[in-house]
């Protein structure tokens, strides 16, 4: 099976502002963004998004009535960190949270680990026998999830891969095995 994973558009929001499942809306050129790949997607794809506004928007524009939304591709919940400035939120708790992303969640939202867990229930509820290619439109920290658990990757090794709005990345899946076929296009 084919995965598709488009990640949402820029969101009207301060740069520096930490907002993970802060419901926001794209911004008005978000088209612009949308990697040209997009234009080679298969025809009878199965669309599932992300249900907050910058992935669900994406995908009804795209899609129209024919897409299902999902809260297990929500982005990660930084809990008490949402909303705030990154640079308002002390030292120690982001290097804290940087030494120990797979289990860290002090801010009373998730952690990495619990963010995959919800990657993998979704991963695991379709039909891994299925030809149909599927299209996911959701988050960076989402993919980053996804990939960790499809290729047993840690946290700090899934952050190593970076996630341009309205990138387009592919992934081939068995049951038993899982590759890339590209990445941030």
């Amino acid at each position: 099976m084919e995965i598709y994973l488009l990640r949402h558009p820029p969101v009207q929001i301060k740069k520096g502002i930490c907002y993970g499942q802060s419901d926001l809306p794209i911004v008005s050129n978000w088209e612009t963004y949308l990697s040209p790949k997009i234009n080679t997607l298969p025809e009878n794809l199965k669309v599932f998004s992300s249900d907050l506004k910058r992935c669900s928007e994406v995908a009804q524009h795209l899609y129209p009535n024919n897409f299902i939304t999902d809260q297990n591709l929500r982005e990660v919940h930084f809990g008490s960190w949402e909303g705030r400035k990154w640079n308002d939120i002390p030292k120690n708790q982001i290097d804290e949270w940087n030494n120990k992303l797979d289990t860290w969640n002090q801010h009373q939202g998730e952690s990495f680990q619990q963010l995959k867990e919800r990657a993998q229930t979704f991963i695991g509820s379709l039909d891994q026998t299925s030809e149909t290619p599927v299209l996911i439109v959701t988050h960076a920290g989402w993919i980053r999830a996804l990939l960790a658990h499809l290729l047993n990757l840690t946290a700090q090794q899934a952050f190593m891969f970076e996630f341009n709005y309205g990138s387009l990345s592919c992934i081939a899946s068995k049951k038993n095995y899982s590759s890339i076929v590209y990445l941030n296009h």
